[in-house]
């Protein structure tokens, strides 16, 4: 006789003819229903879908390392750079500061060149138009050191801007690994209820979802070949200062050696022309003395004929032929002493005033000489004084 079916809260149930009878059923309907249960695909694709959603996040947080990891390296990359290119202004700093001072000593020389005697610009010296170009030559340079100390700050702001923006992206990627590890999801075990699956599948995210959320706005790779294309540049830009400052200090030398050899060979010059001239002014004064001693002896002379004229009238009657004839010659010879005297006289006045004209004219030599000479020991004093630029 088969169990009669009875219907509880909506439910049927079979009805045992025993109590025996009516645990094996029961028992029976337990084990169909658990099986029934176990073949069920929800948990099972749970767990799949569990599995996909932690390893597409292990990936994004491998990548997203792998990327912090480059942007280190480019930032240190940045550093390493910003310190050279510092090292490059601060060369390029003190060459123009070298540059400043070149170009004050020149105005300096300049100043001392227009208080020289007897001196016009159509008279200059070598040295002194040499003088005017190195003044040319060290604008030229200043005004191509400042350009290139420009060009170097402003690369400088972009590689701190570049740097910045590569601490942005790790920033960016700090958070992406944050984020990631919100969506991880610890292994449920296949006994659970197939609520809680259902709970757990509320919180999991697609992979497209999560990166939706978590990818950064920067791609990295273009923000690395943006830092390799600055450090190329930022190498480019060191070498053409390099290669600036050292020919701009090899044209200050050269200029400084060329005007410094004309100053010695002015000074040589001017030594040499004194020299000469004081020679001249001797010679000229043993001429004016010779010449005065002529005179002095011309006076005499004049003096001794006129006497013997005074003579040679007492004796007109005793000796009248002779003393007259003696009388026409002293005359004559006392013309001629008058004549050369004027002459002497004259000569003595021209040796004067050329006597005047070299001892001026040594005056003004020597006051040339001894202001090329302050010049000189100006340039060498701050020669000296110049700190070593350091180029490497």
């Amino acid at each position: 006789m088969a169990n009669a079916r009875v219907q509880y809260k909506g439910r049927n149930y079979y009805k045992p003819r025993n109590t025996l009878q009516g645990a094996s059923t029961v028992i029976q309907e337990t084990e169909k229903f658990y099986a029934k249960t176990k073949s069920l695909s929800l948990p099972v694709a749970m767990q799949k879908l569990i599995h996909q959603n932690n390893n597409t996040a292990h990936i994004l947080m491998r990548d997203a390392r792998a990327s912090i990891q480059a942007l280190y390296d480019n930032i240190n990359k940045t550093n390493e750079e910003i310190k050279q290119l510092n090292k490059c202004k601060n060369s390029l700093e003190a060459s123009l500061d070298k540059v400043r001072r070149n170009i004050l000593v020149n105005s300096r020389c300049s100043s001392a060149i227009s208080t020289r005697l007897g001196k016009s610009a159509a008279t200059l010296g070598i040295a002194d138009k040499q003088i005017g170009k190195e003044r040319n030559t060290l604008l030229k340079i200043k005004q191509s050191l400042e350009m290139q100390l420009q060009a170097v700050l402003e690369h400088l702001q972009k590689l701190g801007r570049t740097r910045n923006s590569l601490h942005d992206a790790i920033q960016q990627r700090s958070k992406t690994i944050k984020s990631t590890q919100q969506h991880i999801v610890s292994a449920t075990s296949k006994t659970a209820v197939v609520e809680k699956y259902i709970r757990q599948s509320q919180a999991i995210k697609t992979a497209d979802d999560i990166n939706h959320e978590v990818s950064p706005s920067i791609s990295v790779g273009k923000l690395i070949e943006g830092v390799n294309a600055v450090c190329r540049f930022s190498k480019s830009l060191r070498q053409q200062s390099k290669s600036a400052l050292e020919n701009t200090e090899w044209i200050q030398q050269a200029t400084f050696n060329a005007v410094d050899t004309n100053l010695r060979q002015d000074l040589q010059s001017a030594s040499s022309a004194k020299a000469q001239v004081e020679l001249q002014r001797c010679a000229t004064r043993y001429s004016r003395l010779r010449q005065q001693r002529a005179q002095q002896a011309i006076d005499r002379a004049c003096g001794i004929p006129m006497t013997q004229h005074t003579v040679s009238g007492k004796f007109q009657s005793i000796v009248p032929t002779t003393i007259n004839g003696q009388k026409f010659q002293i005359h004559g010879k006392a013309t001629e002493l008058v004549d050369m005297l004027v002459t002497i006289n004259d000569n003595i006045e021209s040796l004067k005033l050329s006597e005047k004209q070299l001892h001026r004219s040594i005056s003004e030599r020597k006051a040339n000489a001894e202001v090329d000479a302050n010049i000189l020991r100006m340039r060498q004093m701050a020669k000296r004084n110049h700190r070593w630029v350091a180029t490497y």
